[in-house]
């Protein structure tokens, strides 16, 4: 990390190097650390979450909502299950791709020894890739992610 004071010209920066400039300036770090004058009152409103007849992961509107995505959810199998081997459920985001990397590519996303790892789970799991995220997204990294696989391979 370079200090406060060096100038950048002296950083010896390769050609399109990103960099990320954070900070604060004094008076805001000292304005941060005042108390504020306008509190107002804190309340505890977890004590009343506790005294409701009903709790929120049993109310019936979320209840309902989770029923009708069961019902409505098409699995797509790609592959049949292999006889004697258990199931290995990996996360995309932030487990197999580090979206929080400055990488420039999805290439660089992937987490070290990502084949590997994957390479000798399969050996003993049969492996499902689950995501949150939209299915678009999970194909385009998919894709990237079997460009690289070829191209190792070659």
């Amino acid at each position: 990390m370079a200090e406060d004071t060096l100038k950048m010209g002296l950083l010896e920066l390769k050609p399109n190097f990103k960099i990320m400039m954070v900070g604060s300036t004094e008076a805001d770090i000292e304005d941060a650390c005042q108390k504020p004058d306008d509190l107002g009152e804190i309340i505890d409103d977890l004590d009343e979450i506790e005294t409701e007849e009903e709790s929120l992961e049993n109310s019936s509107i979320y209840l309902a909502k989770i029923q009708k995505r069961i019902k409505e959810y098409k699995i797509t199998e790609l592959n049949a299950p292999r006889p004697d081997k258990h199931l290995l459920v990996l996360d995309i985001d932030y487990t197999l791709f580090d979206h929080r990397s400055p990488a420039e590519c999805g290439a660089e996303l992937m987490r070290p020894y990502l084949h590997e790892f994957l390479t000798s789970a399969y050996e003993h799991y049969d492996i499902v890739i689950w995501s949150a995220t939209g299915m678009r997204w999970i194909e385009e990294k998919c894709v990237c992610w079997a460009l690289l696989i070829e191209t190792a391979i070659k």
